[in-house]
Parts: structure tokens; sequence; C-alpha cells
């Protein structure tokens, strides 16, 4: 496990500072009790699950303001070249809950706000196919940001499951960023880290097609 402490880890803050969906479920009036599930959380516990490609190790943050975090994610990851401290590859997890039926519409149009926050190039979106389920998306983006005096391509996802049960609904947002002149060479991990969470996702809108109705 690497520890932020001997890493320049908050290279990569700006990534995890700007705008995100989040910023959307707060100010969507069919929704509430917005809360982020720190790691530890027993609705968190399967992210455990997930593995990391060989040469990627977890970090382990002791403060997670260095990151501009308020807690620990359930998951961040870093990959860096032998014998170098500098990753050059993060990937994070968040997830949030909250009660109520999010708009498509707003979330699909405002999928890559922390791309447009960051004034990214080159960003594109696409809607990932899921099972039959009301007030749920799986929406990817990619685009290419400077951050940490460097060109990053990113991959940001998130998923979506809203619900009438208190604090049923689920947020996922899950990001792998890669310095982009290692971006080919790391592109088969950055499939494996993004197709295992996509699949969790899908397994878990498969379990529960029907959420309660909203009750406010």
């Amino acid at each position: 496990m690497i520890s932020a402490d001997h890493q320049p880890v908050p290279s990569w803050q700006r990534l995890q500072t700007a705008s995100s969906l989040l910023d959307v479920l707060l100010h969507d009036e069919e929704v509430t009790d917005v809360g982020e599930l720190p790691a530890g959380h027993t609705a968190t516990q399967w992210v455990g699950t997930l593995t990391v490609p060989a040469g990627w190790e977890a970090v382990s943050l002791d403060d997670p303001a260095t990151l501009g975090l308020a807690a620990p994610p359930p998951r961040l990851a870093a990959y860096r070249l032998p014998g170098s401290d500098t990753p050059i590859a993060v990937e994070t997890l968040h997830l949030f809950s909250f009660t109520g039926a999010p708009g498509f519409r707003a979330m699909l149009s405002n999928a890559a706000v922390t791309f447009t926050d960051l004034g990214a190039t080159d960003i594109h979106t696409e809607v990932l196919p899921i099972p039959v389920r009301r007030w749920s998306a799986a929406i990817r983006s990619t685009a290419t940001v400077a951050a940490a005096g460097q060109s990053v391509w990113s991959v940001q996802c998130n998923y979506l499951a809203g619900s009438g049960a208190r604090y049923a609904g689920r947020l996922i947002v899950h990001n792998v960023s890669v310095i982009t002149d290692h971006r080919d060479a790391l592109a088969p991990d950055t499939a494996v880290l993004c197709e295992q969470v996509y699949r969790e996702f899908i397994a878990a809108v498969a379990a529960d097609p029907n959420p309660p109705d909203l009750d406010f």
C-alpha cells in the first residue's frame, strides 16, 4: 500500500476538487438527503471486492485534505513506474447516497461537468447500456485535462440509481486519470478498472429493477 505522505499525490488535487454530478444532485428539487458514503461504510463493502491490475497499489490517505477531500474515498489507487515515487495514473471512486428521482436530462447534460469546469478539451460523453430501471443511468465521459503541469487523459463514469426509499439512491463517481504520454500503455488497465465497476452497477440494477415510489 502506498502512503500519500511519500508521494506527490496532491499534484492530482485539481482533478479531485472540480464540480461533479454531486453538485447537480444537490440542486435537484426531486432529490433530498444527499451525502457521501465514506470508506468503511457498510454500503461500500462491495468496493473491497474490486481488484487492481499489476503495478497498481492502494493509496492510504492519512490526511484526505491533501487531495481536497473531507474523508478518504472508498477506493483510491495509483500506478507508478518502477523506481519512481511519482504516480502517472490515479483511480478514485466516490459513493453517495440520496433519496429521490433525479432528472435524467439534467444528469446527461451535466455528466461532463467535471471536465468543463477544468477547461478540458476533446470531451466525449456516451450513455452506457444498463438493465431497464427508472431513475437510473450509466454515463461515461472522457477528456484531456491540464493538471499537475502535464496533459492528463481522464475517463469519468457516473452511475446513478434513484429510489423513493430513504437514503437508498446511489451515485457512483468513478474516475481514472493517466498522464497522456502513458495513455496507450495503460489502456488495458484503464479498461479493466472501468469495466469491473460498470459490471458491479449492472448487477445492482438488475437485482433491484423496481425502486419504491417517492413519498415526498
